[in-house]
């Protein structure tokens, strides 16, 4: 029977092209004999390219614009076209497909072109044989309220439009002959599938999926270009120039109907009056079957206001459950169903990207008619934001006002002025993003003398708290209190390229199993775009009590506010890293455009060439600059040191993280358990060896005596930064001069986190335990540090303080922090610490010579 009805299909369709006219057919024709040719063309290109590096965004990933009918064919067709062909797309590089069989000819060319563009055929399975038959592809899709697709389709086929017919709607004629009631049925039944592979693709959509909402993008001229600039920067974020990406804005804009009423096709606006009874008519269907175009509604949270108007106004839906009936209205089941969703199906329902960086604390049922909290604390940006998107999806389920406390905190382990002005400095930033995003409940708080403890008012009222996975100290202290506090907590995994979770526990203690096990992960997670989340109107609901007062940064005198926080004033700020995402993406570009990616295998060895290496750590590790955005910038460049780029920062950076949130360390700091046993063992085994002990104190003085050591500490405390190479070997000098392993630990996070801006982080700890045998086997033993591996610092180091000055372009011996150097007087004798000063602004300004930026 389905294969009489095909040949039916094909029969009909034949007699279709039979009537096309002479002119129509030639073009059909003539579109075919290109397509072939191209197709020719492509493979010889392939030939003649071989090594050559790509230069067009379609050159490294394929492209893929997908509609759904109804949904804007017309409108995401030819944004596609207006898009490409602005960025310089031939024939030979686009192509069209639509579910078969293809009753237009035109629209089935090229199926294999890199730059596509789908009709009524895109689904989550489709995607994945793409994916795999291609590699990446990012996706962007147009997605409308279901219902109105219906309406619209209705009114649009009762009119006998579409002259070749649609085989959805077989056969030929049969809309145009029902009325309302029936037809609106009749539509809805036929459409279903769509409807679901729309909603199932689009509801959730992965980091390589973006969604344009049909309301919007026709709402306003402004809000059309507030959707085209969303989807320009989906797919092509880092890969175009900005004189490209306004070009190519310019000509999506000749697709918006405000500014260009003529722009609309004649043939497809529908009848007010048809469309008005045709809405009247939904209520009609079958109880089963709006029932279920309701969910396809709720999924898609796209109800426009004549829908939900309408649904207001509606009768009351009796669904029969069980013998039971249960009734809701409309406007309400919704809000009711969400209400008493359970947070583990709350979770289910997550973006698999989202659901693969969470783990749940605490209760699992609602319990709280609260908002959502976003804990911000320690990922400062307001894009790709892991725990962001987490907390508006849960603010969207749960129809509940979103508040994101971005919190500022002081009296913890080695607070610095140094390390509070570039906090500090990232949450303005990130402060500022998040009123752009359309964030209304935004708290800046900022820890300080006398007020403190606001965080433990705001919590206890939350419906659920969402923070980031902490990692370390000092994180872990502030979610042990959230605990103990009994609310339900989701923590996000916010820093790795790889979700830590994925990562076996058991590939989280060498390098070369971590990369073995994230390999063919890292290589599918790397390139892909990150989706962001927009908010919808329950993010900004009423919350029904005051917040907390909040501060604005971008007014405030942020030395003023780290004067009057509890922490260590005598470590002055460094002047030549400001933080904030602006400055972390800038110092990145500009290391970029000088050659750094493209030289960084030869010359990242290399501790005393401070441009070697891209200096990005700090940004990174306060969660000021995405991980993410980098692997894929990284990922898509050329360059002969990109694979050693991608390998040092997916690998080492990814296995920090891996590890301690596997192997967590306790809230009150490091100890010997985070390193493996061997090296427990051998360090407490000749924890009796004679050794030179040296003051705390004056080691951060840069008077150990070893002008190699010294060299490397003057370097790190003048501008917060150490390589990676030359760390390892001063953290290892640090062991045979404390009197005992822990000590060598503590003493270690002390002079790190103190001075250095990437410091309290994953990756600083890695390399800070990494000095005492965490990520290694065992050596040959020798004293004091036993089987651990041991190179005392190289002489050249001791020329650090001149490489200090080719960063920051001032004499280190006077001024600023060269005080911390000052020679002893009868104030202080040589192993005692220098006396305390408190910075100034003041004092900046008198004793720095001018910087400049180097990246």
């Amino acid at each position: 029977m389905v294969r009489f009805l095909q040949l039916l299909a094909f029969a009909w369709l034949a007699a279709r092209v039979a009537e096309l006219d002479a002119m129509t057919l030639a073009s059909v024709i003539g579109r075919l004999k290109m397509w072939a040719v191209s197709m020719v063309q492509r493979a010889a290109s392939h030939v003649r390219k071989g090594t050559v590096q790509p230069s067009k965004p379609w050159e490294r990933f394929h492209y893929l614009a997908v509609t759904y009918h109804k949904s804007g064919v017309y409108l995401m067709v030819t944004l596609w076209e207006k898009i490409f062909n602005a960025l310089g797309t031939t024939l030979d590089d686009t192509g069209m497909w639509r579910t078969p069989p293809c009753y237009t000819l035109e629209m089935c060319w090229h199926p294999a072109a890199p730059v596509r563009c789908w009709i009524d055929m895109f689904s989550p399975e489709l995607r994945d044989k793409e994916e795999a038959a291609t590699g990446p592809v990012l996706i962007a899709g147009t997605v409308r309220d279901p219902l109105e697709m219906v309406v619209s389709a209705y009114c649009y086929h009762h009119r006998g439009k579409e002259v070749v017919g649609n085989m959805m709607f077989w056969p030929p004629g049969s809309v145009a002959a029902l009325g309302p009631k029936k037809g609106v049925a009749f539509v809805a039944e036929r459409m279903t599938q769509l409807v679901e592979n729309m909603t199932a693709a689009f509801e959730f959509p992965r980091n390589d999926t973006h969604r344009v909402s049909y309301e919007k993008i026709t709402r306003s001229s402004e809000d059309f270009d507030k959707q085209v600039k969303g989807l320009l920067k989906f797919w092509f974020d880092g890969l175009i120039s900005p004189e490209e990406h306004q070009r190519a804005l310019e000509a999506a804009r000749l697709v918006d109907m405000h500014r260009h009423p003529e722009a609309a096709p004649e043939d497809h606006a529908n009848d007010a009056e048809c469309m008005n009874q045709a809405r009247k008519a939904v209520f009609a269907m079958p109880i089963q079957l709006l029932a279920r175009y309701r969910a396809f509604q709720r999924s898609t949270i796209t109800i426009t206001a004549a829908a939900a108007a309408a649904a207001a106004a509606a009768a009351i839906i009796r669904l029969n459950l069980s013998d039971q009936h249960i009734a809701c209205s409309i406007a309400s089941c919704g809000k009711s169903q969400a209400m008493s969703l359970r947070l583990d199906e709350l979770r289910r329902a997550l973006p698999r990207h989202l659901q693969e960086r969470l783990r749940s604390l605490g209760r699992s049922d609602v319990s709280s008619t609260g908002p959502i909290v976003y804990w911000m604390r320690s990922c400062l940006r307001g894009h790709e934001n892991p725990a962001l998107d987490v907390a508006i999806h849960a603010s969207a389920a749960l129809k509940v006002g979103l508040v994101v406390f971005l919190h500022i905190e002081d009296q913890y382990p080695h607070a610095t002025a140094r390390r509070q002005l570039f906090l500090l400095q990232g949450a303005r930033s990130a402060q500022e993003e998040l009123l752009q995003r359309g964030l209304s409940h935004v708290v800046v708080h900022v820890d300080r003398h006398g007020n403190r403890g606001v965080h433990r008012m705001l919590m206890p009222k939350a419906q659920l708290v969402v923070a980031e996975e902490p990692f370390c100290v000092p994180w872990l202290r502030g979610i042990e209190e959230l605990r103990h506090m009994g609310g339900p907590l989701w923590l996000v995994d916010c820093a790795s390229v790889v979700p830590c979770a994925l990562v076996p526990q058991a590939a989280c203690h060498r390098a070369y199993a971590f990369e073995r096990a994230t390999e063919a992960l890292h290589q599918q997670l790397a390139p892909r775009h990150w989706h962001e989340v927009q908010p919808e109107g329950e993010a900004n609901a009423p919350l029904g009590w005051v917040l907390p007062q909040s501060i604005d940064l971008k007014s405030q005198h942020l030395e003023a506010l780290v004067k009057d926080m509890d922490v260590d004033q005598s470590v002055a700020p460094v002047s030549h890293t400001c933080g904030g995402s602006s400055e972390g993406y800038a110092r990145w570009q500009a290391w970029v455009n000088a050659g750094g990616l493209k030289t960084y295998a030869k010359r990242r060895n290399e501790s005393l060439d401070v441009h070697g290496v891209s200096r990005m750590s700090a940004f990174l590790n306060t969660g000021m600059v995405s991980p993410m955005r980098i692997a894929r910038l990284a990922f898509a460049a050329s360059g002969a040191g990109k694979g050693k780029f991608l390998n040092e920062f997916l690998t080492w950076r990814g296995l920090s993280y891996a590890h301690f949130y596997h192997f967590s360390m306790p809230a009150t700091g490091a100890t010997l358990a985070q390193l493996p046993s061997w090296a427990q063992q051998t360090l407490l085994q000749h924890a009796g060896d004679q050794r030179k002990v040296i003051p705390v104190e004056q080691l951060r003085a840069a008077r150990s005596g070893n002008a190699a050591w010294d060299g490397m500490q003057r370097y790190l405390v003048e501008t917060g930064e150490l390589h990676n190479n030359a760390r390892m070997g001063w953290g290892k000098a640090v062991l045979k001069w404390t009197d005992s392993p822990q000590a060598a630990i503590d003493v270690l996070i002390e002079l790190n986190n103190v001075f250095a801006l990437d410091g309290h982080a994953p990756p600083s700890y890695g390399g800070l335990l990494g000095c005492l045998g965490l990520f290694e086997g065992p050596k040959q033993e020798s004293a004091v540090v036993g089987k651990v591996s041991y190179k005392p610092p190289k002489s050249k180091y001791a020329a650090m303080p001149e490489v200090a000055r080719e960063l920051l372009k001032c004499d280190v011996q006077v001024g600023g922090i060269a005080r911390y150097f000052e020679t002893p007087t009868a104030d202080h004798a040589v192993g005692e610490a220098a006396p305390k000063r408190r910075w100034t602004r003041k004092l900046e300004s008198e004793v720095r010579a001018p910087l400049i930026e180097i990246d």
